[in-house]
């Protein structure tokens, strides 16, 4: 609701002891949300802001945690990767189903609805030999989209976001997958009514790109919207 944002905050000194920190935007006031036990990081908010889901990174493995976001009630473990790799939570999907995370160079959907403790497996979405990273869900659901960097130089990708399409462990079979870009840095963002993506550019601007889906998936030219400051 634009009210709040969330952030992981480390020592400036030494850039350890990461916790999660919620700022209110019109107080400007910040409380502490996570208090030790690993590096806590890559927080996002449940599309209706009642809960935040992130990172907890220890020696030998990785959890993914979700708690309330007004800091009421324990946190809730939600998978932990046997392996100590990166997972960086990127997106939380519009339906509140699954999170979004990439986990050694796959993206992946991890089901945490209702009725899912049981049987919690994440279910691979882009698996190629290529890197995906940096995913992120259209508002209405339809779609998913991702930097790859299939062609050796990492690009914006758009593909349908059919997680339950998936079997076997293996990624799910799409219909279609687009590359929308010219060389990209990240940053992938959806507008509020999925018919615009915004991103980071190769020289670090950034970009956006007009996309429909009626009758099929079409997207514009990148065209320049600012200059971001600072260094890539």
């Amino acid at each position: 609701d634009a009210t709040r944002a969330v952030s992981s905050r480390t020592e400036l000194e030494t850039g350890n002891n990461a916790d999660i920190w919620i700022t209110d935007l019109k107080a400007e006031t910040s409380t502490k949300f996570t208090f030790g036990g690993g590096a806590n990081a890559q927080p996002v908010w449940s599309p209706d802001g009642k809960y935040i889901a992130w990172v907890r990174g220890r020696e030998m493995d990785v959890q993914l945690f979700r708690r309330s976001s007004d800091g009421a009630g324990g946190e809730e473990l939600l998978y932990t990767s046997p392996e100590r790799r990166n997972v960086n939570v990127s997106d939380w999907s519009p339906d509140g189903r699954f999170l979004i995370y990439p986990f050694n160079g796959d993206v992946f959907a991890l089901p945490v609805g209702p009725g899912t403790e049981e049987t919690r497996q994440p279910i691979p979405i882009a698996a190629t030999a290529a890197s995906e990273f940096g995913a992120s869900v259209s508002p209405n659901g339809r779609w998913i989209a991702y930097i790859s960097n299939q062609t050796k130089e990492q690009e914006v990708y758009v593909q349908p976001f059919a997680p339950h399409a998936q079997a076997g462990g293996q990624a799910a079979p799409v219909a279609g997958r687009f590359m929308v870009s010219s060389g990209s840095l990240g940053m992938v963002r959806w507008r509020a009514d999925s018919g615009e993506l915004v991103f980071l550019n190769s020289e670090g601007a950034l970009v956006s790109v007009d996309v429909s889906s009626t009758p099929v998936f079409r997207a514009s030219a990148p065209r320049v919207l600012a200059q971001v400051a600072g260094s890539f």
